[in-house]
């Protein structure tokens, strides 16, 4: 489905604009205007873009072309040792430094302030951790991560030129195991949010397509990369406020992935797993991700563990799908929790026979709870 009609003004300023952005791309690695950029505009008009105006979504298409081509502007340049003119301090981000000289450049180039204030915000909103919120904004956010979602060979050919290119910033080599630590460290702060405005973005079981393709790179990449990752795999089903990775020491090598279909509660998991380990302190490989308990991102056999809190669905196919034979499946009770409703839960999971009740522990306190474990067989 082709976008809507453009007068040659608007193609004649879109040109100058493009001969502008190009400008701020040096020729790098991966952060180049024909590289990634370009990758992206085509991405968009072929793919995305046709899907989005077949839901019959309203957006601002040329904001998001303009938002595409500045993104990155300047990636190259250490950020920190430049000063935001408007706060008088250093740029707080890459992101802030690209969505500063768009809008300086575009705001040169004539363009309108409402259009030039929604391209900043578009730019700001791909910033770690940020949640996108408008149309714009979450399209923005899927085309900048599709990358991820590439068959394996592309995604790690461009995996190693994006070390490569941190590599030539940096000026010194950067070890494989170290790229591959880090980047997964980095990666969950963007993989927390729902991108969600099309019906391809679910696959058959009910799970982000998006996510679950991404997750099973990035798994694929560690585990090339590390030598004996991971030692343990741990699923947690709606973390809720206190996710397992604040209650337990987990040890550097361990792979925890986190569900839970709200965003508030993915963002405070995320927030409160991240402060728990030192930033020079090696640390388990963490990801929060949005969706249901219907929808593990994991390969099959893959988990020695998944906990469970919201026993309203039981979804013990699929713990049964991920879940290594020896795993064990904990679900956890909140509240005074009375005998009989959790001999009733019991009796209701052994029904299933690869499942065996193994222990309950009840904790007491301010908030009490009661932990189930079972075994799988």
């Amino acid at each position: 489905m082709p976008g809507p009609p453009v007068s040659r003004k608007v193609l004649a300023e879109d040109a100058r604009v493009e001969a502008r952005a190009r400008a701020y791309y040096p020729l790098t690695d991966y952060h180049f205007y024909d590289g990634h950029v370009s990758t992206l505009l085509t991405h968009a008009n072929t793919h995305l873009l046709p899907a989005v105006r077949k839901a019959g979504l309203k957006f601002n298409e040329r904001a998001l072309k303009h938002g595409i081509q500045w993104h990155d502007a300047l990636y190259p340049i250490d950020h920190t040792l430049l000063l935001n003119p408007e706060t008088g301090k250093p740029f707080s981000s890459k992101e802030e430094l690209s969505a500063h000289v768009a809008r300086h450049e575009l705001r040169k180039l004539g363009l309108p302030e409402k259009h030039v204030q929604m391209v900043y915000d578009i730019i700001m909103a791909t910033q770690p951790g940020v949640e996108p919120v408008t149309i714009e904004q979450k399209l923005m956010r899927a085309l900048d991560l599709h990358n991820l979602t590439y068959d394996y060979e592309t995604f790690s050919k461009n995996w190693d030129q994006l070390r490569q290119e941190a590599e030539h910033m940096r000026g010194m080599p950067i070890n494989k195991r170290d790229w591959a630590n880090s980047t997964a460290s980095f990666l969950p702060l963007f993989l927390w949010t729902s991108i969600h405005l099309t019906e391809g973005y679910y696959n058959a079981n009910g799970a982000s397509a998006f996510h679950n393709a991404a997750i099973r790179n990035i798994v694929r990449k560690l585990r090339e990369t590390i030598p004996g990752w991971p030692q343990r795999v741990i699923v947690e089903i709606g973390p809720n406020a206190s996710p397992l990775t604040t209650r337990r020491k987990l040890s550097p090598k361990t792979f925890y992935v986190g569900i839970d279909s709200d965003p508030q509660k993915l963002r405070q998991a995320l927030s409160l797993s991240r402060e728990v380990y030192a930033p020079t302190q090696k640390k388990p490989t963490v990801f929060f991700v949005p969706g249901e308990a219907r929808s593990i991102p994991l390969d099959d056999k893959f988990a020695h563990e998944v906990v469970l809190h919201d026993t309203g669905e039981l979804p013990l196919s699929e713990i049964g799908r991920v879940l290594k034979s020896g795993g064990t499946m904990e679900v956890e009770l909140r509240g005074a929790i009375k005998e009989a409703k959790i001999r009733s839960l019991i009796a209701k999971i052994e029904k299933d026979p690869r499942y065996r009740h193994a222990k309950t522990t009840r904790y007491s306190g301010e908030k009490p709870y009661a932990s189930i474990s079972f075994s799988y067989r």
